[in-house]
């Protein structure tokens, strides 16, 4: 009975370790695009996109999203909690967490595009907060900004 569990314990961690592993790439291009906006690196944000996503959604437009939404420019934390892979394309879902307990959803569609995972498509949910902004949250924030205005202004 015992070893049988054990059995069965190791099957479903090997599950989902295989089911993990598949969407491990797509997932780190994601997380690799928002540290770019989180740097303020819009250019480099933008080039995750697949050929087709950018032929229908210019540079300003993608700056003008990511600039709209306060929680897609200061991510804090990333919680993808569907992950889906068939073949060469991959959709991931989630939340986006960033300050004063404000998230925003997410819904990423990928697809590989010679060899390497690009995004093929976007949402981000408006922000949502759940609580009053704290002082020490506004003042993080107000930090935070005023080093990626410094950041943009190096790499302009």
């Amino acid at each position: 009975m015992r070893r049988t569990l054990w059995c069965v314990v190791l099957a479903l961690g090997l599950a989902v370790g295989y089911w993990w592993s598949r969407t491990a790439e797509p997932v780190g291009v994601i997380e690799d695009q928002l540290t770019a906006i989180d740097e303020g690196q819009y250019p480099r944000a933008y080039a995750y996109l697949s050929t087709s996503a950018q032929a229908v959604v210019t540079r300003e437009e993608f700056v003008t999203a990511i600039q709209t939404n306060s929680v897609v420019m200061e991510t804090r934390r990333i919680s993808f909690r569907s992950r889906t892979r068939t073949g060469s394309t991959a959709t991931i879902t989630g939340v986006l967490t960033g300050y004063g307990h404000c998230t925003s959803e997410a819904t990423y569609q990928l697809v590989k595009e010679h060899g390497q995972w690009r995004i093929q498509h976007f949402h981000w949910s408006p922000p949502t907060c759940t609580s009053s902004d704290s002082a020490s949250s506004r003042r993080e924030r107000k930090k935070s900004l005023q080093n990626r205005t410094a950041r943009q202004t190096l790499t302009s």
